[in-house]
C-alpha cells in the first residue's frame, strides 16, 4: 500500500509540474519527468522509470533555482519507487530459485 501511494504522489506532482503554468517548448525534461510519472503510476518498467524520473528531477532541481527544494525530495521519493521493485523482484527471483 505505501509503494502505491508514493507512486500517486510522485504522479501527481509530475503531470502538475508539466501542466500547472504554460512552459516554453524547451522545457523538455519537465515533459520527458511528466511520461515517467505516468509510467511510474502504471506500474511499467518501474526500475528503470524510477531512476530515469529520479535523474531528470536531479537535473531540474539543479539547472534551475525555481522548486529546488521541491525536486529534489520528488526525485528522492522516485529512487525508492524503482529501488524497492527491484529489490522486491530480486527477493521474489531467490525465492523461485530454492523450491
Amino acid at each position: 500500500m505505501g509503494l502505491l501511494l508514493l507512486r500517486m504522489v510522485v504522479f501527481s506532482y509530475l503531470i502538475y509540474d508539466a501542466t500547472a503554468v504554460p512552459r516554453p517548448p524547451q522545457d523538455l525534461p519537465r515533459m520527458l519527468a511528466a511520461g515517467a510519472g505516468v509510467l511510474l503510476f502504471l506500474g511499467l518498467w518501474t526500475p528503470a522509470v524510477g531512476g530515469i524520473a529520479a535523474a531528470l528531477e536531479f537535473w531540474l532541481a539543479f539547472s534551475s533555482a525555481r522548486d529546488f527544494w521541491l525536486s529534489l525530495m520528488v526525485a528522492m521519493a522516485c529512487l525508492p519507487t524503482g529501488f524497492l521493485t527491484l529489490l522486491l523482484a530480486a527477493i521474489k527471483l531467490i525465492g523461485d530459485r530454492r523450491r
